[in-house]
C-alpha cells in the first residue's frame, strides 16, 4: 500500500510538472501574439523511430487482392481483370482499372475504404471533393491509429466508376528502433514559437496539435524509416514540425508517382 501511496503521489506531482510547463509555454506563445488553448492539448504520444523494408511478395498480393488474378509483367507492373497496378521503390503506387471493373453502389468515400482494405492500409478521410461528374476521396494511411502524413492516396471516381488510385503507401510491417522520440507538447509549443517567428509565416492561434509520423526512403536500398513528427493546425495554415525545430508548410498537393521502379 505504501509503494502503490508513493507511485501515486510520483504520477500526481508529474502530471503537475506537464501542466505548469504547458501554462508557461502557452504563456510565452500569447506573448508572441499566438492564442492556445491549453486544456484542449492532447497528451504526450511517446512516439518512438520506426523502420520497415519493402517487401516484393506483399506487393504481389495486394496486386491480386485488387485487381483479381494478376500476373507481373516485364516493366514491374501487374496486369489482371480489373486492371494494372505499379509499386515504386518510393513507396508510391498507383493502379488504373478497367470500365466497369469497380462500379460505386454505395457511396464513394465507402468504396475507397473498402479498396484501401484490400491493400491492407489503415487509413482515414482527408477530403471528399466533387466536381461535375468527377469525385476525388483523398485518404491518409495511419498505424495503429497514428497518421503517417506523407502516406496519402487519393481515389478518383467518374461517371459512377472507380478510375484510379494514386498516392503512396508504408510498404512494410514497421519495428520501432533505436532513435528519437516524438517531442512533448510543451517542447512543440516552444519550438513553434521559435519556428514561425524565424520563417516568416504568421498565425494568431493555435487549434491543434497532431502526433504522426513522417516516412522517408534510404536511399539505395529498400528501407524505409519512420519518424515522430507533430502537425500544427493554425487559423491561417497547417504545418509539421519536425525534431529540429524545422517547420514545413502543408499543402493540399497528393503524391505523385515519378520515383523509378526496382526489379
Amino acid at each position: 500500500a505504501l509503494l502503490l501511496a508513493q507511485v501515486g503521489y510520483r504520477e500526481m506531482e508529474s502530471a503537475r510538472y506537464r501542466r505548469q510547463a504547458r501554462d508557461e509555454a502557452a504563456l510565452l506563445l500569447a506573448q508572441s501574439g499566438i492564442r492556445v488553448d491549453v486544456a484542449s492539448l492532447p497528451e504526450d504520444p511517446g512516439l518512438l523511430s520506426m523502420r520497415c523494408e519493402r517487401d516484393s511478395v506483399e506487393e504481389a498480393v495486394l496486386a491480386e487482392a485488387l485487381l483479381g488474378s494478376s500476373a507481373e509483367q516485364p516493366d514491374g507492373s501487374f496486369s489482371g481483370e480489373r486492371g494494372t497496378v505499379w509499386f515504386y521503390s518510393s513507396g508510391e503506387f498507383y493502379a488504373v482499372f478497367k470500365p466497369g471493373a469497380w462500379q460505386v453502389e454505395t457511396a464513394p468515400e465507402a468504396t475507397a475504404y473498402r479498396v484501401m482494405e484490400l491493400l491492407e492500409m489503415e487509413c482515414e478521410t482527408v477530403s471528399v471533393t466533387e466536381t461535375d461528374d468527377t469525385v476525388l476521396v483523398r485518404m491518409r494511411q495511419t498505424w495503429e491509429g497514428t497518421p503517417i502524413f506523407s502516406c496519402e492516396t487519393t481515389l478518383t471516381f467518374e461517371g459512377g466508376e472507380l478510375r484510379e488510385v494514386r498516392g503512396r503507401r508504408l510498404p512494410g510491417t514497421p519495428t520501432e528502433t533505436a532513435g528519437n522520440e516524438a517531442m512533448t507538447v510543451t517542447s512543440v509549443l516552444i519550438r513553434f514559437r521559435s519556428a514561425i517567428s524565424e520563417s516568416g509565416y504568421v498565425c494568431s492561434e493555435i487549434l491543434s496539435l497532431t502526433a504522426g509520423y513522417e516516412m522517408t526512403a534510404v536511399p539505395s536500398s529498400s528501407t524505409f524509416t519512420l519518424t515522430p513528427v507533430w502537425q500544427v493546425e493554425t487559423d491561417v495554415s497547417t504545418f509539421l514540425l519536425e525534431e529540429d525545430g524545422s517547420l514545413t508548410l502543408v499543402t493540399q498537393e497528393t503524391t505523385g508517382t515519378s520515383a523509378e521502379l526496382t526489379a
